[in-house]
């Protein structure tokens, strides 16, 4: 954690030497001893083109102009080190007696309403955390853990969004032109970030200073339509650009926390596991006991997963409740003795085992047909389910799940040798929600 923060602008105008200023500042700092409290950051164009190259001190926010390479040195001794402002340097119309405006303060910035460009010289383009920290990714996560490929669609066009091309075409009607047939056809999110449109001149911005915007947005899209592949056109004049998106994807792929269904968890042991193991999981827990539901929560409190473990009553033979989301991976080891096993149980079970966690009908498989006719929707595309079932099912439930269209079902045995655990990918990339939020 840092206490101040020294932004060099990488915009057009001030990249020329923006690099050199910033690493004259990394070596000032190392000189005055402040490396573990202060960090230069490359931020990117804050619209101030001529009054570049242009440094943002942060946290108070005093900008400084027209800055050189020999200025780092005295803005370190002065500002970091002596707490005066440099008041030659300063950005004219944050000049007050005793104090400095901010840059919302100024007539530039009054006279404009910052949407796209809102975080543009503000974060840290190549930091995610930064990112996350002004609500980013928050969309995404609402789309794809409480909203439909239609809901999100429907939302767009009552936005009345449109694009920013001459022609102004809302960008829900085309988002609904291109979600036609999700899942019998590949498709793509393609972004334009060319500016080759006359008044065009603010890709190159939000690439510079706000890529995981671009991401995100390419990424709700790409839900709502059925596309899983998408490509941004930038030119290689702008280097800037391509090196911080090329971060930005990097970390973003880095960042994807897989959801984890658990049904029929029982007493939590396969959700906490997966919780347990697989870093940054989210996982939600679904069964029909009270009791059940209880101890899953206190394992999971004890073993330090409860902050990504929720646990939801629900029964598993009916349809899912609505607003659940979609799931990277659904685990079940669900009830599956038969009839005839029923009469058969030794005391030492038949006597403490709820009768509703054991039995699975009269062949032991209903619960299997439930979770493939129902609950496999909540998949993503190309998800996996996985079961457990009894020593004599395996044959049986993979037969179930192929019957569902499930590819590349496969049985795997368990450390006893015994062909238990079943499991499959969801070949129904047209998975489409129709649950409210």
């Amino acid at each position: 954690m840092y206490r101040g923060y020294i932004m060099v602008c990488s915009g057009p105008n001030c990249g020329r030497t923006s690099d050199r200023i910033a690493e004259e500042f990394e070596v000032q700092i190392k000189i005055a001893g402040l490396r573990q409290e202060i960090q230069v950051i490359r931020g990117s164009c804050m619209g101030l083109c001529s009054s570049g190259p242009n440094v943002i001190m942060f946290p108070e926010g005093t900008i400084y102009s027209h800055v050189q390479i020999q200025d780092a040195a005295r803005i370190v001794n002065e500002h970091l080190l002596k707490g005066n402002r440099v008041e030659e340097l300063l950005y004219d119309e944050t000049k007050v007696t005793n104090t400095t405006r901010g840059l919302d303060q100024t007539e530039f910035f009054q006279r404009q309403t910052r949407v796209a460009l809102r975080n543009c010289g503000v974060i840290d383009p190549q930091n995610i955390e930064e990112y996350i920290a002004v609500d980013g990714y928050a969309a995404l996560y609402k789309v794809l853990t409480e909203m439909s490929p239609d809901e999100v669609i429907d939302t767009v066009l009552e936005s009345g969004l449109q694009g920013r091309g001459g022609a102004g075409f809302p960008t829900g009607m085309k988002w609904k032109f291109a979600s036609g047939n999700r899942g019998q056809v590949q498709k793509y999110v393609c972004c334009n970030a060319d500016e080759g449109d006359p008044g065009a001149f603010m890709d190159r911005s939000i690439l510079e200073g706000n890529p995981h915007t671009v991401i995100e947005a390419m990424a709700i899209a790409a839900y709502a339509i059925g596309a899983d592949k998408g490509y941004i056109y930038v030119r290689a004049e702008y280097p800037v650009a391509v090196k911080h998106l090329s971060i930005a994807i990097e970390q973003a792929k880095e960042r994807v926390s897989p959801r984890i269904l658990d049904l029929c968890c029982g007493s939590g042991c396969i959700g906490i596991a997966a919780a347990h193991t697989v870093e940054d999981a989210r996982v939600t827990a679904i069964d029909l006991s009270d009791g059940a539901l209880h101890i899953t929560r206190e394992t999971a409190r004890d073993l330090g997963v409860s902050s990504r473990l929720l646990t939801m009553k629900a029964d598993v033979m009916h349809a899912p409740p609505r607003g659940l989301g979609q799931f990277d991976i659904i685990v079940s080891n669900p009830p599956y003795v038969t009839e005839d096993e029923m009469q058969m149980l030794d005391r030492s079970v038949a006597d403490f085992e709820p009768h509703e966690a054991l039995y699975g009908g009269e062949d032991g498989l209903d619960f299997y047909h439930a979770i493939c006719d129902s609950w496999g929707e909540l998949l993503v595309p190309n998800g996996r389910l996985l079961f457990e079932c009894g020593w004599h099912q395996a044959d049986d439930v993979a037969g179930i799940m192929q019957r569902h269209g499930y590819k590349d079902v496969t049985i795997t045995e368990d450390y006893s040798g015994v062909p238990r655990i079943v499991y499959g990918t969801n070949n129904r990339p047209d998975v489409d929600l129709t649950r409210d939020a």
